[in-house]
């Protein structure tokens, strides 16, 4: 990291070592076991505070950030702003395919459809998750309704404002609605998703995918 590798190329990385790693094992080139889970369960929080290139990063929320800021924004922000809350952090999807989403797109048996500039794609989530989603539906909300209820103009405009006051409350740094996406993306790769799926899921082509999360940064 202090050589300006970003997380997820350190990660990619550490994968690619441990698979050829396994298969010298099962060849018997070694017989010493490698296990590097340890360092890739440390490297996102060692991404939120290594400084790579001179400037401030932007930061990327954990899992315990994003569930204070989740909870501060149910207390104090509006409903609609929780709910597109709940649909970027559960889907890593862009503000603009967040505001889009209708409850008939949120499926009880766990798959949210998103519509995207890459086509529509479906994210999975637990479903249990999927159904404390829809519970969260308005009284006479309509299946075609958008999940917001309100303009789309005040989604793009506000939803970031409510995030940084909730921000605020909880008492964590302040993040953007696309650092959701990032949030989401790291948690893939962290777990071992290979970038292929992690693209699909979030909507990039392979190409973008590598640019953004995977290329060494110059």
């Amino acid at each position: 990291l202090r050589k300006r590798y970003s997380v997820a190329t350190v990660a990619y990385a550490l994968r690619t070592l441990r698979s050829a790693w396994r298969w010298a094992m099962r060849t018997h080139v070694t017989k010493r076991d490698l296990d590097i889970s340890t360092v890739l369960r440390r490297l996102a929080d060692a991404a939120r505070h290594t400084d790579t290139s001179g400037a401030r990063p932007k930061p990327t929320p954990g899992a315990a950030d994003v569930a204070a800021i989740g909870r501060a924004l149910a207390i104090a922000g509006p409903p609609w702003a929780y709910r597109i809350f709940c649909v970027l952090a559960l889907t890593g999807a862009r503000l603009g395919e967040a505001k889009a989403v209708t409850w008939a797109d949120i499926e009880p048996s766990g798959l949210i459809r998103i519509k995207g500039k890459t086509g529509t794609r479906s994210v999975a989530v637990l479903p249990d998750v999927a159904r404390a989603l829809r519970a969260l539906r308005p009284p006479g909300a309509a299946d075609t309704d958008t999940i917001h209820g309100v303009s789309p103009k005040n989604v793009q405009a506000n939803e970031g404002k409510h995030i940084k006051r909730a921000c605020a409350l909880a008492g964590r740094e302040p993040i953007s609605p696309h650092a959701l996406r990032r949030y989401v993306a790291m948690r893939y790769i962290m777990a071992g998703v290979l970038p292929a799926v992690t693209a699909m899921q979030l909507g990039h082509s392979i190409a973008v995918m590598f640019k953004h999360y995977i290329k060494v940064r110059e």
